[in-house]
């Protein structure tokens, strides 16, 4: 990989919340230290798999559902043990960030949109990583007891969301914070 250092993550919580008629959820990593933590958007699809997992006891049996049948799978193939697998992020690339699924043993990775990376992670406890260049720039502070406060990059947000946001300022005359999502909303465009 890129020879910067690499952090350990873990995930730390799948909050809903709504936004102007749309259902957000935020996925929250945070390092070993608790110091730090990446907050991105997932969407619904993802959220309402973890939801399924969170409440599996009583609704559902989990095991026979596509990701947890997979991870069985490589479980049992002996030319390739999970154990040799590690989840990266590496980048930020039009609103989202880069990650890829590493195999060790054979050096060969595979993408993998982070919100299936983590679902991947807490259902196989395959490790996630982040360039510690990566979390430095997009990591904010993170403390238990501000949990339920999250706060992330505007480069991570999806379009829509930067959209509404802009259209928020600018109906708040907060001009200043309009022309930083402006500014941003431009940028992809390039």
């Amino acid at each position: 990989m890129i020879d910067d250092i690499m952090i350990k993550l873990r995930l730390e919580s799948v909050m809903s919340m709504e936004s102007s008629g749309h259902q957000l959820s935020l996925v929250t990593l945070i390092n070993d230290k608790e110091d730090r933590q990446l907050t991105f958007v997932c969407d619904r699809y993802v959220r309402d798999q973890f939801v399924t997992r969170d409440t599996a006891k009583t609704k559902i049996d989990t095991i026979r559902l596509l990701p947890e049948v997979l991870i069985e799978i490589l479980r049992n193939n002996r030319t390739m043990e999970l154990k040799n697998l590690r989840i990266i992020i590496y980048g930020v690339y039009e609103g989202e960030y880069e990650t890829e699924l590493e195999d060790l043993n054979s050096s060969l990775t595979y993408p993998i949109r982070l919100s299936d990376a983590v679902l991947l992670s807490s259902i196989s406890k395959i490790p996630i990583y982040v360039l510690s260049s990566i979390l430095d720039r997009q990591g904010t502070p993170y403390s238990k007891q501000d949990m339920y406060t999250k706060s992330m990059p505007i480069n991570i947000l999806p379009e829509d969301n930067l959209r509404e946001a802009l259209q928020n300022a600018i109906n708040n005359e907060d001009y200043q914070l309009a022309k930083v999502l402006s500014d941003e909303l431009k940028k992809r465009k390039k």
